[in-house]
């Protein structure tokens, strides 16, 4: 068993729809990225469901572990995500020699594959096992209209079982993962959606980052759903065995779940929408023996949307906790981050929903079919971390302008020469700037003469000699001119 990956509990909360974590990389030699548009605290909104949608996908995964998973049940009708290793067939669980993934035969079809490298994927593990019970597990697109539902399987680690190899398909024109000596009862996971086509199948059964995790961002469920400030009381919550709780349409509603009139077996919901879903806080006194029973959800799939608006929050929970309703399947969303989420033979219902859990067992005679959580709660806060321009640092190769001093060679105005005969600290003697003194070739030599002792006399620096040679030798050049003409 791997160990779950940690969730985050001090890292800024990410933007979801993509569930989910926003990535940025940068480095000295990037070209510039323009930053993030900068927003204020709080105007965020993220999926409490978000850590199940790959980084860069729009949709998430119908069962999603960190852990282990074992799927002994009739069939799934959407998508698996497991961490650990997933085990099929179970002699505890189902008595089936197939085990059908696929896209919808009686459930709920509205909904999308999850992107992994690029293209849509149904079944995303970290190793792959046969349980107890040898089954042929099949993955397949039926009920599939459109490229974004037909998906395939990537496994991280095809090392285990150790004796298990990639194949042509025994069952299709597929490709299987199965025994080196395998027959078509072998357990064994067989994709019918990637062609074997002589061997080029096996490529596509590989994760292009190598591992599992490299697909998923920190989970901020735990922390979005225990955030204060942000939640609203239903408008009415009544009492009986069915109910319909109308919600406040401002923002999230949520109740404890012991806030439900006992013997109440099933909810509809009014006044459900993205904005405003229904949290139901589940707490350790609601575990009764080991087992916690949950309303159902009135409508799913193709009845209905209800079920995509409930979450059964159970981030307070640890340990193993065996899951049932009273006599309808079990629908909405469960966020169970510490638990080992178990629906049993005896009394498991159908699965009409989302799971994020540690680890995920299904032994009931039923089916799973999706209904992805779709509500999203405000950031309370600071929302993301917005870096300032990340990937356009300080070019090392490209100095502060370091290469262009301040020009002490070149004296302020003082090589102007439209106006040379004004230096700021000389007094040029009349006799030179008197333009009808005696003739041509009696002045030239006294104007230098006195240009020599004036510089002679300064004692002030060397820019300020400069400035004055410069000075009094034009006022020569121009006195002498005007002489000659």
């Amino acid at each position: 068993m791997r160990s779950r990956r940690p969730r985050a509990t001090s890292a800024p909360l990410t933007r979801p729809a993509l569930a989910a974590t926003l990535v940025l990389a940068a480095s000295v030699a990037a070209p510039a990225v323009a930053a993030p548009e900068a927003r204020a605290a709080g105007t965020c909104t993220a999926n409490p469901m978000g850590v199940a949608t790959p980084v860069g996908s729009g949709t998430g995964y119908t069962i999603f572990t960190f852990e282990d998973a074992l799927f002994a049940n009739q069939e799934i009708e959407g998508s698996i995500a497991v961490g650990g290793t997933a085990f099929f067939g179970d002699d505890g669980g189902g008595a089936h020699g197939q085990y059908p993934v696929q896209h919808q035969v009686a459930g709920n079809g509205d909904y999308a594959l999850p992107t992994i490298d690029g293209a849509p994927n149904r079944v995303l593990l970290h190793r792959y096992a046969p349980g107890t019970r040898a089954v042929v597990v099949q993955v397949k697109d039926r009920g599939a209209t459109h490229p974004g539902q037909r998906g395939g399987v990537k496994i991280a680690d095809l090392s285990a079982p150790a004796d298990y190899v990639l194949g042509k398909a025994f069952d299709s024109a597929g490709t299987t993962f199965s025994p080196r000596d395998g027959t078509n009862r072998s357990a064994q996971l067989s994709s019918h959606v990637q062609a074997w086509d002589g061997g080029a199948g096996a490529a596509t059964f590989v994760l292009a980052k190598g591992s599992f995790d490299a697909y998923f961002g920190a989970d901020d469920g735990a922390r979005l759903l225990a955030q204060e400030g942000t939640w609203h009381a239903p408008l009415d919550l009544p009492r009986g065995q069915d109910v319909t709780i109308t919600l406040d349409p401002t923002g999230p509603n949520r109740i404890a779940l012991s806030d439900l009139a006992p013997g109440v077996m099933k909810l509809a919901l009014s006044g459900h929408s993205a904005t405003s879903p229904l949290v139901v806080t589940v707490a350790p006194q609601d575990v009764v023996g080991g087992t916690l029973t949950l309303p159902s959800v009135r409508e799913a799939g193709r009845d209905g949307d209800m079920a995509s608006y409930v979450l059964f929050d159970l981030s307070a929970l640890t340990g193993t906790v065996t899951v049932v309703t009273p006599n309808e399947p079990i629908r909405g969303a469960i966020y169970a981050p510490d638990v080992h989420v178990v629906v049993p033979k005896d009394g498991g219902k159908e699965l009409e929903g989302q799971v994020v859990a540690r680890e995920f067992t299904n032994l009931a005679d039923r089916e799973i079919h999706t209904n992805l959580f779709q509500g999203v709660l405000p950031c309370v806060g600071e929302g993301p971390v917005e870096p300032v321009e990340p990937t356009e640092p300080t070019d090392p190769a490209v100095p502060v302008e370091p290469t262009e001093p301040a020009e002490p060679t070149e004296p302020v105005e003082q090589t102007d020469p439209t106006e040379p005969v004004e230096p700021p600290v000389v007094e040029v003697p009349e006799d030179v700037t008197d333009v009808d003194a005696p003739a041509a070739g009696d002045e030239e030599p006294q104007a230098e003469d006195e240009g020599a002792e004036v510089l002679a006399e300064t004692g002030s620096g060397l820019l300020v000699l400069v400035a004055l040679s410069v000075a009094l030798t034009l006022a020569g050049v121009r006195l002498a001119t005007v002489r000659r003409s």
